[in-house]
């Protein structure tokens, strides 16, 4: 689990909604340590040798597994069952999926035991990112919680959902007791934690199944089923990581008339002036512009939330005005002149 007690509150990631939340919190609280700088001073990563039990016993705890599945089986599939452990690899993944594409991240789960022990391979339990270019997946990278957690605490990725921020990708992980991830995606190589929120095991002592078995965000909140102690309803609030206006546009997004998480359909959203200021906001975390040459263009998306029209031709030629190589400023560019059209 992470020692999110004893850490120093520095950044704000995910905040507990106190008014929705029905079922009793137990001493779960939120962390805000977004990037664990200070816990990884506590635990071990993930990915390092660790003292203790070592690789060896991850092996023989492994193997196990494999063989109580196999003696479940009838022994045509015990046979397939064997040869599809042997295959493995990376390499192979798109061929071995087992779980859920959605918008190039597929969900690879199965199985209640602890997963995220310091001496566990960071492929265990992780979610694969791919692209999907011409009808083909082709393995970008592989993401784990960047947190080691205890011997007695089941932790794989399962059931999770898109965040729809316009310009980014951004998903929302239940870990079971690893807790919940909100994983940035945008850069399919390099995915990376930006918030996090972690009850802490069940029992310290014993191994009991419980833990986030899924997590979905809808309108504008995180709502997490924990297999052992009820729901927590989260919400999104500011940070280095996002912004309040990424926030404010993801709650305006369309995602079809039902929502389903399982489906992912398509994501849209409104040419609406937070909207505009997201995407402003992601420009600049790669290449900041000063106050004084944002200050036009903040000035017209004032006007133009107050319905008015005059601004409307301004907001057209500053849309003209920039340069659309770059995909981020061409979504900005056709926001602005989305806003304009509404204000005619």
């Amino acid at each position: 689990h992470r020692l999110g007690n004893q850490l120093p509150q520095r950044r704000v990631g995910l905040e507990r909604v106190p008014a929705v939340d029905v079922l009793h919190h137990h001493d779960g609280v939120i962390h805000q340590d977004a990037d664990r700088e200070d816990e990884r001073e506590q635990r071990h990563p993930v990915e390092r040798e660790a003292p203790g039990p070592g690789r060896e016993q991850g092996r023989r705890e492994r193997e196990g597994d494999r063989d109580a599945d196999d003696d479940r089986l009838a022994p045509a599939e015990r046979e397939e069952h064997q040869r599809h452990h042997r295959r493995g690899g990376e390499g192979e993944l798109a061929d071995e999926l087992v779980g859920l594409v959605v918008g190039g991240l597929a969900v690879v789960t199965g199985g209640g035991r602890p997963r995220c022990k310091t001496y566990d391979p960071k492929d265990w339990g992780a979610d694969a990112i791919y692209d999907f270019t011409d009808g083909k997946l082709t393995p970008r990278s592989l993401f784990k919680l960047p947190a080691a957690q205890g011997e007695k605490e089941n932790c794989v990725a399962h059931n999770g959902s898109l965040v729809p921020v316009p310009g980014r990708d951004i998903f929302v992980q239940a870990w079971y007791q690893g807790g919940i991830s909100l994983m940035d995606f945008t850069d399919s190589a390099n995915p990376h934690e930006i918030a996090y929120f972690d009850r802490g095991p069940v029992d310290a002592d014993q191994s009991v199944l419980g833990g986030f078995w899924s997590v979905y965000w809808y309108n504008g909140r995180i709502y997490g089923t924990e297999i052992a102690r009820g729901l927590d309803v989260l919400e999104l609030a500011p940070s280095d990581f996002l912004s309040e206006n990424e926030i404010a546009a993801a709650k305006l997004a369309s995602q079809g008339e039902t929502f389903n998480p399982q489906q992912q359909y398509p994501v849209t959203w409104p040419d609406a002036p937070v909207v505009a200021r997201a995407y402003i906001d992601q420009l600049q975390r790669k290449e900041p512009m000063s106050d004084a040459q944002l200050k036009p263009l903040y000035d017209l998306l004032d006007a133009a939330e107050t319905g008015d029209a005059s601004v409307a031709a301004a907001l057209e030629q500053m849309a003209d005005d920039l340069s659309e190589g770059n995909p981020l400023v061409g979504k900005l560019a056709a926001t602005l002149r989305g806003i304009a059209a509404n204000l005619r």
